[in-house]
């Protein structure tokens, strides 16, 4: 993926933003920094009286996922994302920056194209398909948690697929923001203005 640092934000693309984890109280809670986040686009709607349309994910959707799924089981939930791509062999995307936060956000038309891609419809396709794997693996003598890790990270790598034909060719757009004030102020001269 093409990022591209912006000062002049150009509208209707796909954003990167940055925060420093310093500015939050629990950078490694994904929940948390998101609802924060969202908490800071809704703010800088009120304040122009204008509706967001914005589908967030911390970091990227294949990151997300599986660091949603890594906590999802307690005896991984310290692993890395470079840890799950070494033992399942996959290239999913870390962190933007090891020092930040990073959102991105889909606006306008991209914003409507990944409603599309990530909606629940698709991914209930998705973990039907899964659970009737996992109760096939069950038959085997395998470690069947990690045989489910090595499955989601293939999946997470496909959710990034996804999130690239999206963006296209246009690069997303860089957004650094120094605190937790300074963003709510970014995104209102970035997704409102």
């Amino acid at each position: 993926m093409r990022i591209n640092s912006t000062n002049s934000p150009q509208f209707k693309k796909t954003y990167i933003f940055q925060v420093p984890k310093s500015s939050l109280q629990k950078p490694n809670d994904l929940d948390y920094c998101l609802d924060v986040f969202a908490g800071s686009i809704k703010d800088a709607g009120k304040s122009q009286q204008k509706t967001a349309k914005a589908f967030i994910f911390v970091e990227n959707p294949g990151y997300n996922h599986a660091r949603r799924v890594l906590n999802f089981y307690p005896e991984y939930s310290n692993c890395s994302i470079h840890w799950l791509n070494q033992n399942a062999k996959t290239d999913i995307e870390g962190p933007f920056d090891e020092n930040s936060v990073s959102f991105m956000v889909f606006t306008d038309e991209e914003y409507d194209k990944a409603v599309k891609t990530f909606n629940k419809n698709t991914n209930l396709k998705y973990y039907i398909n899964m659970l009737i794997d996992s109760f096939k693996q069950k038959k085997k003598k395998e470690n069947p948690i990690l045989n489910q890790l090595a499955k989601e990270a293939r999946y997470s790598e496909r959710l990034n697929e996804k999130a690239l034909d999206i963006i296209g060719d246009s690069p997303a757009l860089l957004v650094k923001t120094n605190d937790l004030k300074d963003l709510t102020q970014k995104i209102k001269l970035t997704i409102f203005a």
